[in-house]
């Protein structure tokens, strides 16, 4: 009986170490995050509002071409569904 006591007990010394080792990761992993947010050079407000800007113009532009050949595609092939001719 005494030897499933010990072992119990050991046990738990295990599993609250691993906990610990666990957390301590998390914590280094954490710290070395914001060690590393601090050396990126982050745009000016004015590069940013420009950035963003463009990528919203180009994505209108792609959403154009894809109106576009979705609507010529209809065309070409009623058929398919959607078009003049389909059902």
């Amino acid at each position: 009986m005494a030897k499933a006591g010990a072992k119990g007990a050991a046990e738990t010394v295990g599993v609250r170490g691993w906990a610990t080792g666990k957390v301590q990761q998390v914590r280094t992993f954490f710290q070395e995050v914001r060690a590393e947010l601090r050396k990126v050079t982050w745009p000016e407000r004015e590069e940013l509002l420009q950035s963003t800007g463009l990528v919203l113009l180009l994505v209108f532009i792609l959403a154009m071409v894809i109106a576009l050949y979705d609507k010529l595609c209809n065309v070409v092939f009623p058929f398919f569904g959607g078009g003049a001719g389909g059902a």
